[in-house]
């Protein structure tokens, strides 16, 4: 609940909490988010993550946060494109994200994957991995571990 996350936040001005998908597109400054996950009730609480976009020093950045292969899909049926040159992969990393047709839909150019060194679930997962690589073709991926 957004009670339990206050602490958070204790030691950050915030000045709006996105409370609803259906806030987006938001405006910060001269940026404009727009999230392409309008699920928000699930049992699997992944399948909520917001999927936002936003354009940077003439850039386009999809970050896909922990939403599974049925959201890939929905998005892709239900948008006809999605510009993307830089991919934050899904969900550390984990084989449950960033199937081979949602890279094929996206084209990204780069691939960001964060993840914990030597983490428990084993992210990222080699199949993702394989992925990136088989379709990549002038991509750059980026493995960030914290």
């Amino acid at each position: 609940s957004l009670h339990d996350a206050l602490p958070i936040y204790e030691h950050f001005d915030v000045q709006n909490y996105i409370k609803s998908a259906d806030e987006f597109p938001l405006k910060v400054g001269s940026i404009q988010i727009n999230n392409y996950n309008y699920v928000t009730n699930a049992s699997d609480k992944n399948t909520t993550s917001l999927v936002m976009s936003f354009h940077l020093a003439n850039r386009d950045f999809l970050i896909t946060g922990d939403a599974p292969k049925e959201i890939e899909k929905e998005i892709m049926s239900n948008y006809s494109s999605i510009k993307c040159d830089v991919l934050k992969v899904g969900h550390h990393g984990s084989n449950t994200s960033t199937s081979e047709e949602f890279i094929q839909y996206l084209s990204p150019k780069e691939a960001v994957i964060s993840c914990g060194k030597n983490n428990s679930y084993g992210h990222p997962h080699q199949e993702v991995i394989d992925i990136l690589n088989k379709i990549r073709g002038g991509m750059k991926a980026c493995l960030m571990i914290n």
